[in-house]
């Protein structure tokens, strides 16, 4: 599987494209999250992924802008889909 960006021009330069599942797998994560530390849009990447994850169906996964899902949900509060299931 390849990693799909979300359709974003801004993240165009993003070095996880073609780097496949790592950045989904909890195994991998510190590869994929070194990886975001030296993308050139990684601040872009993660309010992209904000953006996403504010509608109302969403579930954080993955890692993104350099966080996993869990410490984005540390800092932001759960995504919108997963507060429907408490």
């Amino acid at each position: 599987m390849t990693l799909q960006l979300m359709p974003d021009p801004t993240l165009a330069g993003a070095l996880c494209k073609n780097q496949g599942e790592k950045f989904y797998s909890g195994r991998a994560c510190k590869e994929a999250r070194a990886l975001c530390e030296e993308c050139p849009v990684r601040e872009r990447c993660l309010e992209v992924c904000l953006e996403e994850e504010s509608r109302p169906w969403a579930r954080r996964w993955g890692v993104w802008g350099g966080m996993t899902a869990i410490e984005r949900t540390r800092k932001f509060g759960p995504a919108p889909g997963e507060m429907q299931e408490a």
